[in-house]
């Protein structure tokens, strides 16, 4: 099996620049009994120079295990027991009724910006702040003279130096999310830039850009998408209820009102 993997691996990255052919999606990476795993079966996402030899290892050994055990499943006779297949028929039920609701009401689910703006505004009390945060720029550099350059440059008005490349990323820190050192510098300290502080084998340095007290709203900009979500979500399911009384209308239902 080892032997195979490797194969496939090298096999991969020399094709890797070249158009598949036919002969190569007839290539077989595994077997069990007639079941064959081609070539043409694996997934977009491995069919690339840059596969990694571990991925297909896992995904041939997922297949062949699954391949395993479904035929000694059949063997057995569960193809014929009577609960899963009652299981089976009720789960494709399920998801056949949902895609049906789904493409049935996807058209009638527009939500404007006009009303993500009225539920954030009817609804503002629900959307607070439970801790302190801090909307950060956060700079990470193996050396620490680079670290300590860059704290310097961020607290200069006229930039000299080119900081952007040691930029990791801009985002809201929540009081309590990060380690206890750097949370005590960041929401400790009343200093615009603070760091660098040595955690993981990088210097880190972050630059406060706005704080926001405990109990304070969130924008509108920080619950956008979940109120959209939400808007989404509600109205999928009045849609859904306006559809289900429309087809019982239509359709020969009777109900017993005794139970």
């Amino acid at each position: 099996m080892v032997k195979l993997f490797s194969f496939v691996f090298f096999y991969f990255l020399f094709i890797g620049s070249c158009s598949q052919s036919d002969e190569n999606s007839d290539l077989v990476l595994a077997r069990v009994g007639s079941q064959k795993l081609y070539f043409k079966d694996l997934p977009e996402n491995m069919v690339s120079p840059n596969v990694s030899k571990n991925k297909i290892s896992f995904f041939v050994d997922n297949w062949v295990s699954e391949q395993v055990l479904y035929k000694s499943a059949k063997k057995e006779g569960f193809l014929n027991d009577l609960y899963l297949k009652e299981k089976r028929d009720d789960y494709y039920r399920k998801i056949l009724i949902s895609s049906y609701v789904k493409t049935k009401t996807r058209s009638l689910n527009k939500v404007k910006k006009e009303d993500v703006l009225n539920y954030y505004n009817e609804n503002k009390n629900s959307f607070i702040r439970k801790e302190e945060t801090v909307f950060a720029r956060h700079f990470i550099s193996e050396d620490l003279s680079i670290a300590k350059k860059i704290k310097k440059e961020l607290l200069k008005v006229e930039k000299s130096f080119n900081i952007d490349k040691y930029l990791r990323g801009s985002d809201y820190i929540v009081k309590g999310s990060l380690p206890k050192t750097l949370d005590n510098l960041i929401f400790g300290s009343t200093d615009k830039v603070v760091g660098p502080v040595f955690l993981n084998n990088k210097n880190h340095v972050y630059e406060k850009i706005s704080y926001y007290k405990k109990g304070s709203f969130l924008g509108i900009e920080d619950v956008y998408d979940e109120i959209l979500q939400r808007l989404i979500k509600k109205n999928e399911m009045i849609q859904s209820l306006y559809l289900l009384d429309s087809l019982k209308q239509r359709d020969d239902v009777f109900i017993n009102l005794k139970y």
